[in-house]
């Protein structure tokens, strides 16, 4: 018989990673936040817990492929995923077989719509946590059954990954930051209503958090720590925006046609700057061309 010990809340941004790899727990800007774990590493200490059942929504990284609503993990161990910039130096977690067969046998008999997995890579939405929360140096002091939802695409089902790429090439077409993917996703769910709601829902925050008190932030602009902390925050960043386009790559990439339009936009862009609206229109033109060229009904 299964004993629960408790349970854990947790941000998973992967900038918690990259400061635990980089040394950064006394730095001022990340002290407060490690000192934050260090209760949760207390009651781990206390507690020996044998297993983790971990609740987490992939990123389209290790699960881009797999459609699933749930998706619960039922492999011997579970490395970490490589989310664009190769693997981080971590041991692989073990999993829980026995457990996790328990948890889905009664779930599917209470007519949960499931699925399972092994072979995947966990991405940082595990392992940037679990790294700041137990010791990991030669292996993990636990084993876990990774209990997995997606996102739109995954989760809820609003989109297709190829719906899901169309909306990033509307917004590459439109003015303003690609982030306006989201109202595309909001009508596609709920019509126009829905895709003002998802528009606000995006930008409203951003005009009250950054716009309105921007004076009072640019009082701080000069600071040493400040200058760190947006470094930071802007070297994930690029890389998260890396990431996705190498799994978006691997989606829209398909044939020699393909292959050469990323190309070609890509030797463009970076050696005339060309405006990506004129890119973006201009490549929906030849797919045309080579559709009608095909032959294609």
């Amino acid at each position: 018989m299964a004993t629960i010990v408790g349970g854990i809340a947790t941000s998973h941004t992967p900038t918690i990673a990259f400061a635990k790899d980089a040394n950064k727990q006394q730095d001022p800007v990340w002290k407060p936040i490690f000192e934050g774990y260090e209760p949760v590493q207390e009651w781990f200490r206390e507690k020996q817990p044998d297993v983790l059942v971990y609740i987490y929504n992939d990123h389209m990284t290790a699960f881009f492929d797999h459609y699933s609503h749930f998706a619960l993990g039922v492999g011997e161990e579970f490395g970490p995923a490589d989310e664009g910039g190769g693997p981080r130096p971590l041991p692989s977690i073990k999993g829980h077989p026995a457990l996790a067969k328990h948890i889905a046998t009664a779930l599917v008999a209470d007519e949960f719509d499931l699925s399972m997995f092994q072979a995947k890579g966990l991405d940082h939405g595990v392992f940037s946590p679990l790294s700041a929360m137990m010791p990991h140096e030669h292996e993990w002091p636990t084993a876990i059954v990774p209990f997995l939802h997606g996102g739109v695409v995954m989760e809820y089902r609003w989109l297709t990954d190829k719906q899901f790429l169309d909306a990033v090439a509307v917004a590459m077409l439109t003015p303003g930051p690609v982030v306006i993917t989201v109202a595309f996703i909001g009508y596609l769910v709920a019509g126009l209503s829905g895709g003002i709601t998802a528009a606000i829902g995006v930008f409203l925050p951003t005009y009250l958090f950054v716009v309105v008190p921007y004076p009072w932030f640019d009082r701080f602009s000069d600071n040493p720590q400040v200058k760190a902390f947006v470094s930071g925050v802007t070297a994930a960043a690029a890389g998260a925006i890396a990431g996705a386009c190498v799994v978006l790559g691997r989606r829209a990439i398909v044939d020699p046609s393909t292959a050469l339009l990323a190309l070609g936009t890509f030797g463009l862009l970076w050696r005339f700057k060309t405006p990506e609206p004129v890119l973006i229109a201009a490549a929906g033109a030849i797919g045309l061309l080579v559709f009608w060229l095909r032959g294609a009904p």
